[in-house]
C-alpha cells in the first residue's frame, strides 16, 4: 500500500488523454496501435473463420497473423 502512495504522489497531475494518447505512445518506438475499427476487422475475421469450422470462431494464434490480416508492416 505504500508503494501504490508514493506512485501516486510522483505521478504528473492534471489531466491525462485517456484513449486519445494512445497513438503517441505506440508510434514513439514504432510500435502498431491497433484502433477500434481494426479490432473490428479482427473480430469479424475470427468470427469468419470460425463459422467455416462450425465454431462461434477461430482465433488468432499470433500477433503477426493479426497484423497480415490488417496489411500492416511488423515491428
Amino acid at each position: 500500500m505504500t508503494s501504490l502512495l508514493a506512485d501516486l504522489a510522483a505521478s504528473a497531475p492534471g489531466p491525462r488523454p485517456g484513449a486519445e494518447g494512445l497513438p503517441a505512445l505506440g508510434g514513439a518506438d514504432g510500435r502498431r496501435v491497433v484502433s477500434y475499427e481494426d479490432w473490428l476487422a479482427i473480430d469479424q475475421a475470427e468470427v469468419s473463420r470460425g463459422t467455416a469450422k462450425g465454431k462461434p470462431r477461430e482465433k488468432f494464434t499470433s500477433v503477426d497473423e493479426m497484423l497480415d490480416l490488417l496489411g500492416a508492416p511488423r515491428h
